[in-house]
């Protein structure tokens, strides 16, 4: 794809450029710092209720996969959203087919 088609490339309306003013805007900023903190809080949880032998392997399941999910809208790039729209050629989609 060219570059040109690359960066008119756009998801319901929404370009990668707009995603990326998007994930600069400060309440973006705040919301991507809660969300490492609450996955730290989930962390710190489920430690603390393993060293005192509370731990419950269904409360450890379920800790697991919110952890999982926090970290995946952590590291959510125009990319993945394409991708999942079937949309490909921007570069962040580009970028995960070279790494995988």
């Amino acid at each position: 794809m060219s570059e040109r088609k690359r960066a008119e490339a756009d998801v319901k309306g929404v370009t990668e450029r707009d995603f990326n003013v998007w994930k600069h805007h400060p309440v973006t900023k705040l919301f991507k710092e809660f969300l490492v903190d609450y996955r730290g809080a989930l962390i710190t949880r489920i430690v603390e209720q393993w060293e005192s032998g509370a731990l419950k392997l269904t409360d450890e399941l379920e800790a697991r996969g919110r952890v999982r999910a926090v970290q995946e809208m952590i590291d959510l790039e125009f990319g993945h959203i394409a991708s999942m729209y079937g949309i490909e050629g921007t570069s962040n989609a580009d970028e995960e087919n070279r790494s995988s």
